[in-house]
């Protein structure tokens, strides 16, 4: 009898103790739930603030940009008057023969003046961080953002080259990397804007079965050493006008992708940039 009792007893005293241990572990993996919802919600907030700043730098950059771009659409609208009016006279005068000529140039302004327009709209757009990366061409990248900047470009008289192969692919979201070559042209162009020699080049440093290096690299004064570990630095900036946001936010669109920017100089004693991507698998 006393043996039953002692049975009973360690019996009870274990179902008390793997209910108080089943009662923690209850507890605490309710615990774990509410900090994973909590850190879901928090990661959340932060892919929605950084989708926001980003969105902020766009803005800026197109209001940086906007005085060269309404030059740069003023130009062929004018162009594009004077042919019209050409025509006109041509149809009047029965000169049927110059029309496909006139028509064939206001064509052409009408093209281009789209293609200036669409690289703006695609650029403005809105663009979520989670949206998935896929294959990009580099060099068609570079083409799209050369047409954002382009016509403060040819208003500072800057030549912009694209020495990147066009076999050159990267797996990147396209609007978010075609934003970080803008805010760096951009960059350039504010670096050589003094210059007598005023010269960007985009261009593959190099390649292997891992890293693709490229840089965009200018003929400016280069970088001033006791702000370089300070460029990267959030609302940091050398320019009179600017939210100094734009390294920060190709950092991010960076590691996003599984890269790195850095900064260097040229050999040529100017400003470099380089982005450190991983290599396509099918370069």
């Amino acid at each position: 009898m006393t043996d039953i009792t002692e049975q009973e007893k360690a019996a009870r005293w274990l179902e008390s103790i793997v209910y108080e241990k089943t009662e923690s572990l209850t507890n605490r993996n309710r615990q774990l739930r509410a900090e994973i919802e909590d850190r879901k919600r928090i990661e959340q907030d932060l892919r929605s603030t950084q989708d926001e700043l980003i969105q902020a730098a766009k803005m800026a950059v197109v209001g940086q940009t906007m005085t060269s771009l309404a030059h740069e659409l003023n130009q062929p609208l004018s162009a594009i008057s004077t042919h019209v009016f050409a025509t006109k006279m041509a149809v009047k005068q029965s000169k049927i023969d110059k029309l496909p000529s006139s028509l064939e140039k206001i064509e052409g302004l009408t093209a281009r003046m789209g293609r200036i327009i669409a690289s703006l709209r695609n650029f403005s757009k809105k663009q979520s961080a989670d949206n998935p990366l896929k294959n990009i061409a580099v060099s068609d990248s570079v083409e799209q953002a050369m047409q954002i900047v382009e016509g403060r470009a040819r208003v500072q008289k800057t030549t912009i080259e694209n020495a990147i192969s066009p076999d050159l692919k990267i797996n990147a979201d396209d609007v978010q990397f075609e934003q970080v070559l803008v805010n760096l042209l951009v960059n350039s162009c504010d670096a050589v804007a003094s210059c007598d020699n005023r010269h960007i080049r985009v261009h593959l440093l190099s390649q292997d079965n891992s890293t693709t290096l490229i840089a965009v690299s200018d003929s400016g004064k280069g970088f001033d050493a006791t702000m370089m570990e300070k460029l990267f630095t959030p609302f940091t900036t050398t320019k009179d006008v600017g939210l100094g946001l734009g390294l920060s936010i190709c950092r991010s669109i960076l590691t996003r992708f599984g890269g790195s920017i850095s900064l260097a100089s040229a050999l040529e004693g100017g400003a470099m940039v380089i982005l450190e991507l991983p290599t396509h698998e099918n370069n």
